[in-house]
C-alpha cells in the first residue's frame, strides 16, 4: 500500500529554499478503472473499511512545493494531483486532494492588539504580585504586631490574599491533626491520583493524534488492553463529580447546623464564590490560547493542534468564562477538557438549588438523588436503544487524528454533556449526606460488614470500567443494542457507587494500606495542583506533539516517557500559577463566605 503518512523537511523547505510553500495535504485514492479494480486498491479497500485502521485510502502528506515552475499548474491542488497520479499510474490508482494548506515562510498569525493587551496584563498582575508580596514580607518584618493588625483590615484581608509567602506556607501545611471532622483526607489522595491518570490518558490520546512512522502502532494499541481502556477514561471523570457533590452537601449541612437557615441571597454569594475561584486561572489559560501560544513555534502538526485551538479560542472564549461551552460542541471546543469545568458547575449551580429549597428535611437529599439517578437510567436506556448508540465512545484511529472529536455525536453526547454527568453527582450528595449523617459514628462495626464494603468497592469500580474494554475492544465485538443500552445507562452509576462507598469506608477508619496510600501528606499537596494542572495539562501535550518535526517512531517506552514529561510540567506550571493566580481568589473567596457566616 502506498505510505500513509509523509512529510518533507519543514524547515528545510521554508528556510534554506527560495520561493517555496509547504502544504499538507489529504490525497483521496480510487481505483483507475472501478470494473477492474487491482490488488492493490483490493487490500487498500479491505484494510480502511475495518474502523480499528486509519483510512488508508486517505494519505496524509506534507510537501515542500515550488511556488513557480515552468509546465507547472498554478494551481497546487492540481499539481498534487498530477504528481500522484503518474505516481500511481502503475498501481491502478487515480487521486484526489481532498485537502491542502499551504504555508510559506512569513506565519500566518500575527501579534496583533489582543496579544499585546493579554501581555501587558499578565505581566503586570506577575509584577503587583511580586511587589505587594516583598512589600507585605519587609512590612511584616519590621512589626509583626502592626503587620497582624494591617491584615484584620479590610484591605489588609485582600492584599494578603497575594503574599506568596503566606499562600506557599498554607499550601504547604501538612498537619493530619488539623483536619476538620467533616473532612474526608483519603479525598485528596483520590483527587491527585485520579489527575494524574486523567493527564495520562489525554496525554496518550494527543501522542497519538499526530502522524507516525508506525501507523499499526496505533492501529494495534486499540487491542491491547494497557491502551485500550483509554476509551472508557471518561468514567474516571465520575470522581471528581462525587467528591464536588459530597463536598458540597457536607458544606451547606454545616451552615445549617450553625445557622439553622440559608437565605437566598447567601446561595448566590456561595454560587458566587465558586466562580471566583475557577476563573482566574481558565480566563488565563484561554487567553494565552487565544493570543500568544500559536507563536510559540512552527511545524508540519504545528497548525492542526495549536492553530486549530487558537482559531476556536478567538470565536468561543467568551463561552468557556460563562462555563456552558459544553453546549457548544459541534465546531469544535476551546480547551477540550473544559467540558468538564462547565459540567461540574452547572451541576454545582443545581445541587445548591436543591439543596436550598430541602433545607428543611436535609435527608430528602437521598430520596432526590435516588430518584434522579432512577430517571436518568430509565431514560438513558429508552434513548439509547431507541437511537441504537454504541457504548460510550471507541477511540478509533481516525477520530483521534488531529483530536478530530468534535464533530462525532457519540463523542459529544457520552462525554460532553452535563447530562451523562448527573450519576456521579447526585451519587455524591448521597453519600455526602450519609457520611455528614454518621461522621461521629461506627456504622461498621462487624467483620462481615467490612468484608461486604471491600468485595463491593472492588466489584463495581473494576466491573463498570473493564467490563466496556473487553467487549469493545475483544476480537468479539458486534454492536449489541442490548447491551450497548443496559451497560450505557448502568455503568457510570455503579462506578460512582464503587467510589462513594470506597470513600465512606475510609472516613469510617476502613482501608488498611489503601487508605494510608491515599492520606500520604505529599498528597494533600499535589491535590491542591491538581486543578491548575488539570486545566494546563492539555496545553503541555499540545505543545509538546505539535514541536515534533517529523512522524515519530511510536513505541510502548516512548509514549511514556511523554506522558511523565507532560505529567511533570503540568504540575510544575501549576505550581506557579496556583501560587500567583489560583491562591489568592481562592483565599479571598473564603474570607468572604466566613465573615458571611
Amino acid at each position: 500500500m502506498p505510505q500513509l503518512f509523509k512529510f518533507d523537511d519543514f524547515y528545510q523547505c521554508l528556510y534554506r529554499q527560495e520561493d517555496t510553500s509547504y502544504c499538507l495535504v489529504s490525497i483521496k485514492l480510487n481505483p483507475e478503472n472501478p470494473a477492474n479494480t487491482t490488488k492493490v486498491w483490493n487490500v487498500i479497500k479491505d484494510v480502511s473499511s475495518n474502523t480499528d485502521n486509519y483510512r488508508h485510502d486517505l494519505l496524509r502528506h506534507g510537501l515542500c512545493l515550488p511556488n513557480h515552475c515552468e509546465h507547472c499548474s498554478a494551481n497546487f491542488s492540481q499539481r498534487v494531483e498530477q504528481i500522484y497520479d503518474e505516481k500511481f499510474k502503475n498501481l491502478g490508482l487515480v487521486t484526489t486532494v481532498d485537502k491542502i494548506r499551504c504555508e510559506t515562510k512569513n506565519s500566518d498569525y500575527v501579534v496583533g492588539k489582543l496579544d499585546y493587551i493579554l501581555a501587558i496584563l499578565a505581566a503586570s498582575g506577575f509584577v503587583f504580585v511580586v511587589t505587594l508580596s516583598f512589600a507585605l514580607e519587609l512590612f511584616k518584618y519590621q512589626s509583626s504586631e502592626k503587620y497582624d493588625t494591617f491584615s484584620k483590615t479590610g484591605v489588609g484581608h485582600i492584599l494578603t490574599c497575594f503574599s506568596v509567602s503566606q499562600n506557599w506556607k498554607i499550601l504547604t501545611k501538612i498537619n493530619p491533626k488539623d483536619y476538620k471532622s467533616d473532612f474526608v483526607p483519603s479525598m485528596q489522595g483520590v483527587r491527585f491520583i485520579c489527575s494524574v491518570w486523567i493527564i495520562y490518558v489525554h496525554t496518550a490520546i494527543v501522542t497519538l493524534a499526530i502522524p507516525l512512522a508506525n501507523p499499526e502502532y496505533t492501529e494495534e494499541a486499540v487491542h491491547r488492553v494497557l491502551t485500550s481502556y483509554h476509551s472508557n477514561g471518561g468514567v474516571l471523570v465520575q470522581i471528581f463529580f462525587v467528591l464536588s457533590s459530597w463536598l458540597l452537601v457536607v458544606s451547606i449541612l454545616e451552615k445549617l447546623q450553625k445557622s439553622k437557615k440559608i437565605t437566598f441571597g447567601y446561595l448566590l454569594v456561595y454560587i458566587f464564590g465558586k466562580y471566583f475561584r475557577l476563573i482566574p486561572l481558565l480566563a488565563l489559560v484561554v487567553g494565552l490560547h487565544s493570543t500568544w501560544l500559536v507563536h510559540y513555534s512552527r511545524g508540519p502538526f504545528w497548525d492542526d493542534l495549536v492553530g486549530e485551538e487558537y482559531r476556536i479560542c478567538r470565536q468561543k472564549w467568551w463561552l468557556n468564562l460563562l462555563f456552558i461551552n459544553n453546549f457548544f460542541t459541534s465546531d469544535g471546543l476551546c480547551l477540550i477538557q473544559s467540558w468538564y469545568m462547565a459540567a461540574e458547575f452547572q451541576l454545582f449551580v443545581l445541587g445548591s438549588i436543591i439543596l436550598w429549597l430541602i433545607q428543611s428535611k436535609p435527608r430528602r437529599i437521598l430520596i432526590i438523588c435516588g430518584a434522579i439517578n432512577l430517571i436518568f437510567i430509565v431514560g438513558l436506556f429508552c434513548y439509547l436503544f431507541w437511537r441504537n448508540l454504541e457504548v460510550g465512545f471507541k477511540f478509533t484511529p481516525e477520530a483521534m487524528y488531529n483530536l478530530s472529536l468534535s464533530s462525532n455525536y457519540e463523542w459529544n453526547f457520552s462525554w460532553t454533556s452535563t447530562i451523562m454527568s448527573v450519576p456521579g453527582f447526585a451519587v455524591g450528595m448521597c453519600f455526602g449526606y450519609v457520611f455528614w449523617k454518621y461522621k461521629e459514628e461506627k456504622i461498621f462495626t462487624k467483620k462481615s460488614h467490612i468484608l461486604t464494603v471491600w468485595i463491593l468497592c472492588l466489584a463495581l469500580v473494576p466491573l463498570s470500567v473493564f467490563t466496556y474494554t473487553f467487549y469493545v475492544y475483544s476480537g468479539y465485538y458486534s454492536n449489541s443494542r442490548w447491551f450497548a443500552s443496559i451497560y450505557g445507562s448502568v455503568y457510570k452509576t455503579i462506578f460512582s457507587c464503587g467510589i462513594g462507598l470506597m470513600l465512606f469506608g475510609m472516613s469510617q477508619g476502613l482501608g488498611g494500606f489503601l487508605k494510608k496510600v491515599f492520606e500520604y501528606p505529599l498528597f494533600h499537596v499535589m491535590a491542591q495542583l491538581s486543578y491548575g494542572a488539570f486545566v494546563v495539562h492539555f496545553s503541555i501535550a499540545r505543545v509538546n506533539a505539535g514541536l515534533k518535526m517529523y512522524p515519530p517512531l511510536m513505541a510502548d517506552y516512548v509514549m511514556f516517557g511523554d506522558i511523565i514529561v507532560t505529567v511533570s510540567l503540568s504540575y510544575l506550571v501549576s505550581l506557579f500559577l496556583t501560587i500567583f493566580v489560583q491562591m489568592p481568589f481562592t483565599i479571598m473567596s473564603k474570607k468572604m463566605m466566613f465573615m458571611l457566616k
